[in-house]
């Protein structure tokens, strides 16, 4: 199971999340691209995320909509992102609760009838996710939030683990994110599309 290869972790609730057609217009944070890294699933620290920056790699969290396009559909609008993860360029962080969302929903039908190969797609994820810890307890009523807020709770831990982890990038097509474009900015995170990303300048 890929909870078990992957780090474990109790899976977010798959609740059905409203899909944009259309990406933010914001711009992205000014970030740089060059020589990679290497690949493999391994846990980093915080530093580690952060270190995506010095190295001239842009360090990403991808939503559970896109690594499903990626994975799963073999979308060829994710090709940009495939080549950027294949050569280093991009840095993808994820934790255990988002991996955990994604094996509960590939388990479920109609999607685990659309999976012919699933080896393949555990060897992705191990070949280019670096796991990191992050706690997703949502904070105490009344406690002053450092992060934005996402209307959906479900998807509020792919918001919260770009901004604590210091991504410059968080790939969705989910509308409650997108929406949250504006307030990522100053926390340095752009959020967006995987179209939209694979078009900038």
């Amino acid at each position: 199971m890929l909870e078990t290869a992957l780090g474990g972790g109790d899976p977010f609730s798959a609740a059905a999340a409203g899909i944009a057609s259309v990406p933010s217009t914001d711009e992205p944070p000014h970030t740089s691209s060059g020589p990679g890294i290497q690949g493999g699933t391994q846990a980093v620290t915080s530093g580690d995320a952060r270190a995506g920056t010095q190295a001239h790699v842009t360090t990403a969290v991808i939503d559970t909509n896109v690594l499903f396009d990626w994975l799963v559909f073999d979308d060829p609008r994710l090709d940009p992102l495939r080549r950027a993860l294949a050569e280093g360029r991009l840095r993808w962080i994820t934790c255990a609760a988002m991996l955990g969302e994604f094996d509960h929903v590939l388990g479920r039908e109609p999607l685990k009838a659309r999976v012919t190969d699933r080896a393949r797609v555990d060897h992705l994820i191990q070949a280019h996710a670096r796991l990191v810890e992050h706690d997703h307890t949502p904070s105490p009523p009344g406690w002053p939030r450092l992060t934005p807020r996402c209307s959906d709770p479900d998807d509020q831990v792919f918001v919260d683990l770009a901004i604590t982890q210091g991504a410059q990038l968080l790939l969705t097509r989910d509308r409650a994110l997108l929406k949250l474009a504006r307030k990522a900015l100053p926390h340095g995170v752009w959020v967006t599309t995987p179209e939209r990303w694979a078009a900038r300048p």
